[in-house]
This record gives structure tokens, sequence and C-alpha cells, in this order.
């Protein structure tokens, strides 16, 4: 049995255009054949097709590391999301919480600060909760964190920058000649709304 293009043509037709560029930005890879088909039919039909062709060929053969640099560099330059400073680049740490990561882009002084409040949670909530597995498991948190932070701090992109860049790369090409967007991608980096 075949997907309903019909079904899918109602459903795209009734999102807005911001949810149809993430979709296609993000998830184009993901979907079947058919769906692809769709898709990019409504996005001609509405005419917001501009610059997607290079969204589609990453989303379909990855991310070139020409690319990932380009993409490194204008993020790393923008202003600190957390704080407003530009006299720091950005980079990103994947902070671990007991059910779910989270992505924070910031200037080192702010990710430290995002850093230590998560050790000391992690500290708190596993140390007292988790007994030794738990205090196993902070005190394995707690050296990733390190081990990011030294990456911050020699003024590299960080390893979770990168993978952050290669989650959202179809998102940063869409946008990367758009501030604005840019702005509210890294202040907002793990949203997946509209």
């Amino acid at each position: 049995m075949g997907v309903d293009k019909d079904f899918l043509a109602d459903n795209y037709r009734s999102m807005a255009d911001q949810e149809l560029l993430f979709i296609f930005s993000n998830d184009f890879k993901e979907l079947t054949p058919e769906a692809q088909e769709v898709l990019q039919a409504e996005i001609n039909s509405r005419r917001i097709w501009e610059g997607l062709d290079k969204v589609m060929e990453i989303q379909l053969k990855g991310l070139s590391q020409e690319n990932l640099a380009e993409y490194s560099d204008i993020i790393r330059n923008m202003p600190c999301p957390l704080c407003g400073g530009t006299d720091k680049k950005i980079n990103a740490v994947l902070i671990f919480n007991n059910h779910y990561e989270d992505f924070v882009i910031a200037c080192p002084d702010c990710l430290r600060k995002e850093i230590d409040k998560a050790s000391a949670r992690s500290v708190g909530v596993n140390g007292l909760l988790g007994g030794f597995r738990g205090i196993f498991k902070a005190a394995g948190q707690v050296k990733e964190y390190n081990r990011i932070m030294k990456q911050v701090e020699v003024d590299i992109a960080s390893d979770d920058l990168i993978y952050f860049i290669n989650k959202r790369a179809g998102e940063i090409e869409l946008y990367k000649d758009n501030q604005q967007k840019l702005s509210e991608l890294i202040l907002h980096p793990n949203a997946t709304s509209f």
C-alpha cells in the first residue's frame, strides 16, 4: 500500500511556509519519495523555492567540509545569544539532563556558567537519587563538560558545535544570509516548532 498523495498534499497545503521550510531543510532526506515529491510541489506552488536547491543537495548528499567550515565561521562570529557580547567567538555545548540533551550556543563565559549549573544539577540529582551508579554518571558528565570547555577555551569549534551544524545544516544554509533567522536558530537551538 502506497502513500496517499492527496492526504499529503492536503496536509502540506494546511501548513505555514515556515513549517514547510522546516520540514524541507531538516527532514527531506527522511521522507518517502512520494512525500518529497508532494512537498516540492507545494513549495513550488507557493513560489518559495528560491535557495532550496542547495538545501536539498545538503539533505541528500550530506555536508561538505567546505560548507562545514563556512557555517562554523558564520555561527562563531555571531553575537552571543545569551549576553549579546561580540568580543569572543561563540561555541556550543550539549548539556545532559536526566531525560534529554539540550544544545547551548553562547560565548565561552556564558557556556561556562551554563556548564557549572548543569554540573551542579547533575551531581545533586544523580548523586542523591542515583546511588553509586548516579555518582558515576554525574562524574562522567562533568568530565565530558570539562573536555568540551577545553575545546572552547582554545578557541576552536567544539565537537558539539560541529554536531549541531551537521544536524541543522539545511536550516543554516537556508538562513545563512538572514541574520535574524540565524540568531533565532542559535538562541533556540533545540526548537522543533515554527
